[in-house]
């Protein structure tokens, strides 16, 4: 009688197959986040992130649902038909759909309100057609498409899609704002639109400091030295990289306009740019950079919100590389994860860099000093890396492809 040591019958082989295809499948697809040159599956990153948004809303109205109902009419419906919807990745690539993670993280119910008017408001500028009010326990200042709203506690919006009323209201003081869609924005008479730049087809909005004052926007968890008045000359000063990019290192601008959205202009300090995970496409950027370091920058915090969108889908590695590494940027011992992170944006950086000084960049010599500069740091946060079996699929997907190109071109 001969032993069988396993299920060898053609159905579990074609459901092994299955599940090696389907691998192969993500694989190839998480390394298109890794760098544009890889070039990224649009479909699969519209798939993450409204995939992520939808069981994400889900959980926050299954905690906060009796909360919302009571303080309004109509929200939870209307957000409920959403999610019965398409969603597009310029629709919920958004801070208003993590702030509805963080607020169901925190339990708290005013910061529920505020999340949940922030998400119906987005969705309300992206089309749907309804009818909602919330009260919002204390004044926050949200907005419409790229339009500010006046700080509120208390907000009832109609939409059909073509034209909106968004009524608000603090203590005994009432406001009304009527706006009507064109193409493929908002226009309105009586609100304050936030500055924009970047290219015809893809906007990047300012926010203003008293936007972030409200704590309606940019939800970061240590007060930053937000610049008090947007100049003209502090939005060209953020049209310029954008210029750069498109001249000088054209396949890093997709990438950055992409996935930033927003920007925080910080006053002179020492933090370069910075961005908090669930804030997605919100990033702050010091105004005392030159245009070939804001340009850095942006790709910087581009690289980082691929990242964390794609850690959406699983951890960075297993948890069996219980080893600190020296980061030669945080100037310190850092968990494998950590040096991943680091890797996959600095390494974008050398990239970056090596595109403008081959395309003839005005600034020649100050980008062939950053690019060798970054170039050493990146190599001493990739030896950890290069066969480290802690890594998961997505770990190597981001940082595999880097490790090739920098080393082979």
């Amino acid at each position: 009688m001969s032993h069988r040591s396993g299920d060898t019958s053609p159905a579990k082989a074609h459901e092994t197959k299955a599940r090696d295809n389907t691998m192969a499948f993500l694989e190839s697809r998480f390394r298109g986040f890794s760098c544009p040159q890889e070039g990224l599956d649009e479909g699969f990153l519209g798939l993450v992130a409204a995939t992520y948004a939808r069981e994400t809303t889900r959980r926050f109205l299954s905690c906060h649902r009796a909360e919302l109902t009571r303080r309004g009419h109509g929200l939870v419906g209307f957000v409920e038909d959403w999610l019965s919807h398409d969603m597009a990745f310029e629709m919920v690539w958004d801070p208003a759909v993590g702030s509805i993670f963080r607020a169901t993280q925190a339990g708290n119910a005013a910061d529920a309100a505020t999340a949940a008017a922030a998400l119906a408001l987005r969705v309300s500028a992206s089309g749907l057609s309804g009818e909602w009010s919330l009260a919002l326990g204390k004044p926050v200042r949200l907005q419409w498409g790229r339009w500010l709203l006046p700080a509120a506690d208390q907000i009832a919006v109609i939409c059909d899609g073509k034209g909106a009323c968004v009524r608000s209201r603090v203590d005994d003081n009432n406001h009304e704002i009527n706006f009507t869609r064109t193409d493929d924005d908002w226009q309105a008479d009586d609100a304050e639109g936030m500055p924009q730049f970047g290219t015809q087809q893809k906007k990047i909005a300012v926010l203003p400091a008293t936007a972030l004052a409200a704590d309606g926007l940019g939800a970061f968890d240590a007060p930053l030295p937000v610049a008090e008045k947007l100049s003209p000359e502090i939005i060209q000063n953020y049209q310029e990289p954008i210029t750069l990019l498109a001249e000088y290192s054209p396949i890093y601008l997709p990438w950055v306009l992409r996935v930033l959205r927003y920007i925080i202009p910080l006053r002179e300090t020492d933090i370069r740019s910075g961005s908090v995970e669930d804030q997605f496409g919100v990033v702050c950027v010091s105004l005392s950079l030159n245009a070939v370091a804001l340009a850095e920058s942006f790709v910087h915090e581009a690289s980082h919100q691929y990242l964390h969108l794609l850690c959406r889908l699983g951890p960075l590695d297993d948890g069996t590389d219980a080893n600190l590494y020296y980061s030669p940027v945080m100037l310190m011992e850092r968990p494998l994860s950590r040096i991943v992170v680091a890797y996959h944006a600095f390494a974008n950086l050398v990239l970056f860099y090596r595109f403008c000084v081959s395309n003839g960049v005005t600034d020649e010599s100050y980008c062939a000093r950053r690019e060798a500069e970054l170039l050493s740091q990146v190599q001493q946060l990739e030896t950890p890396l290069r066969t480290n079996q802690a890594l998961t699929s997505i770990g190597r997907g981001l940082c595999d492809p880097l490790i090739e190109r920098l080393h082979h071109g």
